[in-house]
């Protein structure tokens, strides 16, 4: 029987991000406590104000408690965390219809993630009699439709977080909840990154090793298909990020559009199963988080 427990695993790659991520949320707070000062008279103090501060940690917390689950039903408890602290904080103003409707769209979209990572949570212990990440490393081989199906679950789960598309347009929608709040739900995006690489470069490469390589290796490299099919999805959010960025007006959702587009960028070479693309992905994710913070 499945134990049902919430382990813990810390190693260098999910210490980086989740360092970043607290030092983050430490400025975001503390500037918070000016952001929402009585002598700030664009947001004077109300009671609406309170739920800032422990919506803000409990984002937080979640983040960390992904990043160190060492199991799929931590995992999952604490990506689905993630995506109600997301919505409350979204939803911040929500008394304006623009806040409202960029919160449901977030809820919507991420929950999409949510239930592909729960199908392939039952998808991977009905294969292999575990829940422990680790564990899948050596237990998922050979390649079978079980496989592929929890590969396309597993990315499916990953993509909103990270603002990928097709499930990368809630994030410039939701720039319209206060600032503070914005730059917390950019750091939130380096969950997404870090369990991109963890699954895709280590716990599911030697599955992806037997798949067939692409047929043109000058351009891409000696890459399989679906390591193409990762760095696809990155360099097309790239470019369209990008060129909606460059027509956009508004300055929160023009940064909302770069950020997805240096997303995407993570997630290219992250497609590149190397180890010269991995540290290019967390490289460029740790300074895409100072530079937002």
């Amino acid at each position: 029987n499945a134990t049902a427990t919430i382990g813990i695993y810390i190693d260098l790659l999910s210490l980086l991000p989740a360092i970043l991520c607290t030092f983050i949320a430490i400025l975001v707070l503390v500037y918070t406590i000016s952001y929402i000062s009585p002598k700030n008279k664009a947001y004077c103090a109300s009671s609406d104000f309170n739920r800032i501060y422990p919506l803000s940690l409990l984002l937080v917390s979640s983040i960390i408690g992904a990043l160190f689950s060492s199991n799929m039903v931590g995992l999952l408890f604490f990506w689905e965390l993630i995506s109600l602290s997301l919505f409350g904080l979204i939803s911040f103003w929500y008394r304006e219809r623009d806040s409202v409707k960029a919160a449901f769209k977030c809820f919507i979209m991420t929950h999409i993630g949510s239930l592909a990572l729960f199908v392939a949570t039952i998808v991977l212990y009905s294969e292999t009699g575990t829940l422990n990440i680790q564990e899948y490393q050596t237990s998922l081989i050979p390649v079978g439709i079980s496989t592929l199906i929890i590969l396309s679950l597993t990315l499916v789960a990953l993509l909103p977080k990270t603002a990928q598309m097709p499930f990368h347009t809630w994030l410039p929608d939701s720039t319209t909840a206060p600032t503070p709040v914005v730059l917390l739900i950019l750091a939130s995006d380096s969950a997404g990154i870090y369990l991109l690489i963890r699954f895709f470069t280590q716990t599911f490469r030697p599955v992806m090793e037997q798949l067939p390589f692409v047929p043109f290796p000058g351009f891409f490299g000696n890459i399989n298909i679906w390591s193409f099919i990762l760095s696809t999805i990155g360099i097309i959010t790239l470019v369209s990020a990008a060129a909606n960025a460059l027509i956009e007006t508004n300055l929160k959702r023009i940064l909302g559009y770069s950020v997805i587009s240096e997303l995407g960028f993570c997630v290219m070479v992250t497609g590149f199963a190397s180890a010269m693309g991995v540290t290019s992905g967390l490289f460029y994710l740790s300074s895409h988080l100072l530079v937002a913070g």
